[in-house]
């Protein structure tokens, strides 16, 4: 589509990687991890924007953000596919910031840029993919958009050869959209990576979930997502019994004790996340 923006669209000047995908990977983790010691809060809740973008850390990232328009994403497993998306997706939603900001002015939110998940993109291989296009098509298994029920990528787009294949729901809580309800950014590691969802998912809900009279209430992320946990608002309860036990006060009670179980929605803030 012609309104795209690719924020890593300049030509790298080789048709083949200069190093391997390994080491293309690991030199993006290193940084993203410098900008995320240098620009954001240590528990990755807010950014700097205007800092980050005129910063020569962020340069360097823009370089070695280059190098994925050659990688060969069909040499990754699973796991690695899943770390790395995971990563672009929170470092994507930040360079998208920064290139709004370099326009003029930081928005309010994400979402007073029309189609902001959709037309802000990276070049990665033979595919663009944006926003939308790592959540709904990669990591959530080309499950597609919630609201439309289709597959994010057709069988004839080779953008659907490489996705994670079985959907884990712990991502709802590792991706960052820029708003401030959203789950902190971390940076994630293959080696750990089991571990530092499972981390990041008790966090998040240990902090969002309280049981309340009248039922459960929860963030609007089990609201939009729901079907990635259970088909019902007893199934969805049940998830998040079983993934943080005691971590969620009187949930376990709750579940044994009420035969209807309700899930209640938080407001969600959609204000950017700036520093």
């Amino acid at each position: 589509m012609s309104d795209l923006i690719v924020l890593n669209a300049v030509e790298v000047g080789s048709t083949e990687p200069t190093e391997t995908i390994e080491q293309i990977i690991k030199d993006m983790r290193i940084k993203i991890t410098t900008l995320k010691g240098k620009f954001m809060k240590a528990d990755g809740s807010s950014v700097n924007y205007k800092d980050m973008g005129s910063s020569l850390e962020f340069k360097e990232y823009i370089r070695t953000c280059n190098q994925l328009t050659i990688v060969h994403l069909e040499q990754l497993t699973q796991a690695e596919l899943k770390c790395l998306f995971l990563n672009l997706y929170n470092s994507l939603t930040v360079h998208a910031l920064v290139y709004q900001n370099s326009k003029g002015t930081l928005p309010a939110s994400p979402k007073d840029v029309d189609g902001f998940w959709r037309i802000h993109c990276y070049k990665i291989g033979n595919g663009v993919y944006s926003l939308d296009d790592m959540e709904h098509g990669v990591l959530r298994a080309n499950k597609g958009h919630p609201s439309n029920g289709a597959p994010q990528f057709s069988d004839t787009d080779i953008r659907s050869k490489c996705v994670v294949q079985i959907l884990d729901p712990r991502i709802h809580f590792a991706i960052n959209c820029g708003a401030l309800s959203c789950p902190p950014i971390r940076i994630y590691i293959v080696d750990r990576l089991d571990d530092q969802l499972e981390i990041a998912t008790t966090s998040f809900l240990s902090q969002e979930v309280v049981v309340k009279a009248d039922g459960v209430e929860v963030s609007k992320l089990l609201l939009w997502y729901g079907k990635d946990f259970g088909s019902s608002d007893k199934e969805v309860l049940q998830w998040i019994q079983q993934v943080c036990g005691e971590k969620v006060p009187g949930l376990g009670e709750y579940l044994n004790t009420t035969t209807s179980p309700t899930l209640l929605f938080k407001d969600y803030i959609w204000e950017t996340n700036k520093e």
